[in-house]
């Protein structure tokens, strides 16, 4: 059965099947070595290079100078984390796959931290999270470091022992790769800056109790590190699909498309705030767009052209949403204009001739958006969310608006010093 594997494994794999079959359990002591040199046949310096396996694999502790002197150990996330370094090591588990799941742990972990969280814990959460702040002028490395203390915190404070047991079993083999993602960009000053600002979005949502929204940040955040292109080598395949966000290049691309085909267009949602703030301040999952209703079918065939095809998700006849074979998005309000420039989104909804009169710029070019008061506007009446504080905030603060009171409820909560939007919240 073993052929080639050497005594010194075989002797450990027997005793790590006596743990299995409950014949060892926590706290029971083997022979003394020259008795399971015996036992198994071999010499003594077999069984101490098998002590040494399991030793290192949190298997056992040795007591030097004590009668049975090795200890069977309790299981720990030490055992885990060294099981799952050895089968990433042997290419029995992928790293890939052990991204996603720790991708799936973080996603959990972060709401229940949102659930449960003290002010006690809100208080750690913010040193660390300063940590980082302050760790990212003196490089990627040291930024890395403070990024692996802020997710320990949040782990802990997510309550979930066996949650913990095995993020700590994953953690250690993927963080470095994290990592080196960081450090492999250059440690480029926008990079940092948006893992930092990913970070604050998350103890915002914690914060804010909005455990929905911190669990898709967190999985956001490990996703943005990770898509990139392995080893910093853009030959070499991203170790996980990236996000299906849009870039600035894709709007610049659904402009092209109106513009051939002579398509009126304006950018909505929070395309249209990063228009109006003249740069990109989030990831964006989908280009909002509003197009006259005579025009609508001719620019829907345009992008069919671009691989863009019908999808189901519009919640209205007026509403189309088209996505291309990298799951990027564009969503469609179809509006009909009247006399006096109001755009009808149906029968009972209106994009006011004021709300089309907005100018912004994405990328340097020039493009029409819905003006700032009715973003504003239309980002109420609805559970606030981090990308919506994020929006409203920056145009409240740019454009000299009131904070709708929603918003400045969900402001308090956040625990920011400053007044909303005093900062830009995001670079």
């Amino acid at each position: 059965m073993w052929g080639d594997v050497p005594d010194g494994r075989r002797i450990a794999a027997e005793i790590e099947q006596r743990v299995r079959s409950g014949r060892l359990g926590p706290g029971d002591r083997l022979p003394a070595g020259a008795e399971l040199a015996a036992q198994f046949g071999v010499d003594i310096e077999t069984v101490e290079g098998a002590l040494e396996v399991l030793e290192d694999s949190g298997l056992v502790r040795r007591l030097p100078g004590q009668p049975g002197g090795v200890e069977m150990l309790p299981f720990s996330a030490t055992m885990l984390r060294r099981s799952i370094e050895r089968l990433a090591e042997l290419d029995a588990v992928g790293l890939p796959d052990l991204i996603r799941f720790r991708i799936l742990l973080e996603g959990w972990a972060y709401q229940l931290a949102a659930q449960r969280a003290t002010a006690a814990d809100l208080d750690e959460l913010d040193a660390a999270l300063s940590a980082m702040a302050a760790a990212a002028e003196d490089g990627p490395e040291a930024f890395a470091a403070a990024d692996v203390a802020f997710h320990r915190v949040m782990a802990r404070v997510s309550g979930d022992e066996m949650l913990q047991v095995c993020q700590d079993a994953v953690r250690d083999v993927v963080t470095g790769l994290i990592s080196h993602r960081l450090i492999s960009g250059g440690g480029e000053p926008e990079l940092l800056a948006k893992a930092l600002d990913l970070h604050v979005d998350l103890l915002a949502a914690v914060r804010a109790g909005d455990g929905e929204a911190a669990s898709r940040i967190a999985r956001r955040s490990m996703r943005s590190y990770l898509a990139m292109p392995s080893g910093g080598d853009d030959t070499r395949p991203a170790l996980v699909p990236p996000l299906a966000t849009t870039a600035q290049e894709d709007v610049l691309g659904v402009l092209d498309v109106a513009a051939a085909v002579g398509t009126p267009l304006w950018l909505d949602g929070g395309w249209a705030v990063d228009a109006l703030l003249g740069r990109q301040t989030r990831y964006h999952g989908d280009v909002d767009v509003v197009v006259p209703q005579q025009h609508a079918a001719a620019f829907v065939a345009a992008l069919g052209a671009r691989g863009y095809v019908e999808r189901e998700g519009g919640d209205r006849a007026e509403n189309v949403v088209l996505a291309d074979p990298n799951g990027r998005q564009v969503d469609l309000h179809v509006i009909e204009l009247d006399d006096l420039g109001n755009g009808w989104y149906g029968t009972d909804e209106v994009y006011p001739a004021d709300a089309l009169r907005g100018v912004g710029a994405i990328a340097g070019r020039p493009v029409q958006c819905i003006s700032a008061p009715w973003l504003v506007q239309f980002h109420t009446g609805y559970a606030v969310d981090v990308d919506d504080w994020h929006d409203v905030c920056a145009l409240c603060a740019r454009f000299d608006l009131p904070v709708p009171p929603d918003y400045a409820a969900f402001h308090a909560a956040r625990g920011q010093e400053g007044g909303p939007g005093a900062a830009d919240p995001v670079r």
